[in-house]
């Protein structure tokens, strides 16, 4: 593709006028320092992420579902897990650092990114952010957005999941600490190497893109890679890395919407309040086996609930309640007009909970 043709087909994905899977599956490194002008590449910029180590997953648990699916009691969207604590696990509530200031709004995924990283540096446990280079690709097809790994000293310290929506507006889905990021793909490798499922050494595995299969992200607790093997299909969870045991034929029908909510890339988009608490076993007492889940119908209530610092278990029943995920919640993030609840899943993810799967619930 020239470069002309390929400035006027980013600029469809810009003005939402481009509907189809992402124009490119070739990812190419690069970090904010070497990002390309605005003039050049206004939205689409896909980077190719390959780590230096191979990381380790620490094992949450996928298990078939124990109970009957809880009937929905209000919770938002289609189909419904912080954290990497520092030091002693201790709980806050304190105002969120000021926005930046002089902080333009944004309108390329480069300022975009940019930008969130800025303000989400000040917070804590994001102080590895400040310095982190980041490099991005996009997600599968249909899907209209990118996953952004940040990396510091050579190491994976976070991620961000970035939307592309309809008025040619970026969202930011959801953002995450750590070293095990979604949709690492050190974690995909290990994940083929325990299963058996290949047999190479990371660096080859890298180059082999045919491996790295599709990115699918249906909502924050169904975001898996689908790789196609020997025929065969498999599904692994962009967390964990763990194998599911599911058929193709149970994934969502589509995306959650990022029309609706999700913080948008204006400079007065910021948090504005957050809650930490300390992360605890969601299997300690398995309140969803015999307990009723929580009537919560907002973000309000939620932060209502949260703010009684006591246990919240979220559990998330799964591609057609196949699968139960429990996790614990351990705060959120309000920012100006959206609200972002805190989940402890191998490092902390802070997901949207307009986009969190309607078959879900929270327990305490």
């Amino acid at each position: 593709m020239t470069k002309l043709s390929a400035v006027i087909a980013v600029l469809l994905v810009g003005t939402g006028l481009y509907t189809g899977a992402p124009l490119s599956s070739s990812e190419v490194s690069r970090t904010i320092a070497a990002a390309p002008s605005a003039e050049e590449i206004p939205v689409l910029a896909a980077a190719q992420h390959i780590p230096a180590e191979t990381a380790t997953t620490s094992g949450s648990v996928y298990a078939p579902a124990q109970i009957p699916a809880p009937v929905p009691s209000g919770s938002a969207s289609a189909d419904k897990p912080p954290a990497d604590q520092p030091g002693t696990a201790s709980e806050s509530k304190q105002p969120a650092p000021s926005a930046p200031e002089k902080l333009a709004d944004a309108t390329t995924l480069e300022e975009a990114v940019a930008q969130w990283k800025q303000s989400l540096a000040k917070q804590k446990g994001f102080e590895s952010w400040q310095k982190a280079t980041w490099t991005s690709s996009t997600l599968g097809p249909g899907m209209h957005g990118w996953i952004v790994i940040l990396k510091q000293g050579g190491s994976e310290v976070g991620y961000m999941v970035v939307h592309a929506a309809s008025d040619g507006t970026l969202r930011l889905g959801e953002y995450g600490t750590g070293k095990y990021p979604l949709f690492s793909l050190n974690t995909l490798y290990k994940s083929l190497v325990q299963h058996e499922l290949i047999d190479m050494s990371f660096s080859k595995f890298a180059e082999s893109k045919e491996l790295h299969g599709e990115k699918l992200y249906y909502n924050p607790l169904q975001a898996v890679w689908k790789v196609k093997l020997k025929s065969k299909t498999h599904l692994i969870d962009a967390k964990t890395g763990e194998l599911l045991p599911v058929r193709e034929a149970v994934l969502p029908s589509e995306a959650s919407s990022a029309e609706n909510g999700n913080t948008k890339t204006a400079s007065s988009h910021t948090i504005v309040e957050r809650l930490d608490l300390p992360a605890f076993d969601p299997y300690e007492k398995l309140p969803w086996v015999k307990g009723k889940p929580l009537e919560i119908r907002s973000f309000a209530e939620l932060k209502e609930r949260i703010a009684e610092k006591q246990k919240i278990t979220y559990v998330g029943f799964l591609y057609g309640y196949e699968v139960t995920v429990p996790l614990a919640v351990t705060g959120y993030h309000a920012w100006s007009k959206d609200g972002y609840v805190l989940l402890d899943q191998d490092g902390l993810r802070a997901v949207d909970y307009e986009t969190l799967p309607s078959s879900s619930r929270f327990y305490r």
